[in-house]
């Protein structure tokens, strides 16, 4: 045994790359977008909020490319966050099967909702909030679902808390 002491290992990285995920995941679409890999799916952003006895689903529909196509925040009677989440979810599929959109990846920061829409059989917990959103599954031929930070989901996010603001103002 050596009695050196040991240098901390750290990673290595290439000039101008970085060792955070969200930076990775930027850089990552930003490759795909100049080799155009742009992904096949549009993307419905979705997001919840409660402040008070006040309640709020948003979502933002974007193509392919990015463009968005459709947002829309709506004041709801959800009684839990997780509640207004799958509003949110469900107002988003509503949109986008009208829009005839076939194929959708769901995108929100809310884990446990994620998690009760990817989990089989899903929980007792989750059969009464996610009603509306099974009722609109049917009318597509895939659907996906992924959980992004909250700051990935800014624009809804944004929706959300504009229009709880605007409801309880006098």
């Amino acid at each position: 045994m050596s009695n050196r002491p040991q240098r901390q290992k750290t990673a290595k990285r290439r000039p101008g790359a970085t060792l955070k995920d969200a930076e990775r995941r930027r850089l990552a679409a930003n490759s795909r977008t100049q080799r155009g890999d742009q992904p096949k799916l549009y993307v419905a952003w979705c997001d919840g909020g409660v402040r008070g006895d006040q309640a709020a689903a948003a979502f933002v529909l974007s193509s392919p490319t990015g463009r968005v196509i459709a947002e829309e925040a709506r004041i709801v009677g959800g009684r839990t966050i997780e509640e207004v989440e799958c509003l949110a979810v469900a107002a988003a599929l509503e949109q986008a099967a009208e829009l005839q959109l076939d194929e959708l990846e769901v995108r929100l920061d809310s884990q446990v909702v994620v998690g009760w829409l990817l989990e089989d059989p899903r929980p007792p917990a989750s059969a009464r909030p996610l009603r509306p959103v099974i009722k609109q599954l049917a009318r597509f031929a895939r659907v996906s679902f992924r959980w992004v930070p909250r700051e990935e989901n800014a624009r809804a996010d944004g929706l959300v808390w504009a229009a709880i603001t605007d409801a309880t103002r006098p």
